[in-house]
């Protein structure tokens, strides 16, 4: 009988045991790792958590980190720096440095990198503009390099805007140029202003700046998926990001966040949206905020709650939240 009831004990104090360590883990918030791209003192660096890294820039006289992205534990980070009065796009990939200018250049055609993605196999993809210099008139092609190899996506005869988006989704490449897209290679034109591509697990998005009828109009995203444009009532600014959480599509402009197409958070006076994400029912901003007629600040907030703001010789370049 002892024994009986020293089981039954046992297995009562098992249970709420099991139920305490349940609910505790159903209440732990989701903590997420903030991080910020920059540079500090003019120098490339970024911040995880507000604490700051400095990247290797040996030989340049100045450098900033633009672009972040972490993959499976690793941080990729793009930017640039000034070596002998020119700019080089650098990469570096847990802090090794890449001058990608220097090596996707040859000495007949000149490289300009202008964005990156990385898949989930690690893959890193480059994309941007080659200009041919052994011709007159020099021709240009747009390209991507993945994992250094270099693949040809147009080609034209003038030189086109340096607005170069890439995505990776589901081993599909899309590439955006200012008014058209390519999936796979495939170009399809538009007449909207596309600021670049973005995707959620089930979606790939276009956002931008409309046109219609002869008129810049408003910021808007687009479903190629369902081919669904959505018009967002913010006149001559572009849709510069999205993001996606939960189901939920979010976009941004310098004045708005946009949650499923409504205004979710507009910027006061004298601030501008620089840069977002949104994580785990959090919405992450970049701004800056004008302090006098000369001076401003730049400030990362989560929730309106801030967790970072910028010193006088501290810029903040983007965010991303992992």
């Amino acid at each position: 009988m002892r024994n009986k009831l020293i089981k039954l004990f046992a297995s009562f104090i098992a249970i709420i045991l099991i139920s305490c360590t349940s609910e505790e883990i159903q209440r732990a918030p989701l903590v997420s790792d903030v991080y910020v791209s920059g540079s500090k003192a003019s120098h490339a660096t970024y911040w995880k958590n507000n604490i700051l890294s400095s990247l290797t820039d040996v030989g340049f006289s100045s450098s900033s980190s633009d672009t972040l992205i972490v993959k499976n534990n690793d941080i990729h980070v793009l930017g640039n720096g000034f070596i002998g009065g020119n700019v080089k796009t650098l990469y570096w990939k847990n802090n090794v440095l890449t001058n990608l200018t220097d090596t996707f250049s040859t000495s007949t055609e000149i490289a300009t990198i202008c964005s990156m993605d990385v898949d989930n196999n690690n893959d890193v993809y480059f994309a941007g503009i080659t200009q041919n210099i052994n011709v007159t008139p020099n021709t240009y092609d747009l390209v991507y390099w993945k994992n250094g190899i270099k693949y040809i996506v147009d080609s034209f005869t003038t030189e086109p805007v340096h607005l170069v988006c890439i995505k990776v989704n589901s081993s599909n490449i899309y590439i955006t140029s200012y008014g058209a897209y390519y999936v796979n290679g495939i170009s399809y034109s538009s007449t909207d202003f596309i600021w670049g591509v973005n995707s959620s697990s089930t979606d790939v998005y276009l956002y931008g700046r409309s046109y219609v009828s002869s008129v810049w109009g408003s910021s808007f995203y687009k479903s190629i998926t369902t081919n669904v444009q959505t018009n967002l009532p913010s006149i001559y600014v572009p849709i510069y990001k999205m993001c996606f959480d939960n189901g939920d599509v979010y976009a941004v402009n310098e004045l708005n966040v946009y949650k499923n197409g409504v205004i979710l958070y507009t910027t006061p006076n004298n601030s501008g949206i620089e840069s977002f994400d949104f994580k785990n029912n959090s919405l992450y901003l970049l701004t800056s905020q004008a302090n006098s007629t000369t001076n401003q600040s730049q400030i990362i907030l989560k929730d309106g709650v801030t967790l970072m703001q910028s010193t006088s010789d501290e810029i903040f370049t983007s965010l991303f939240v992992d």
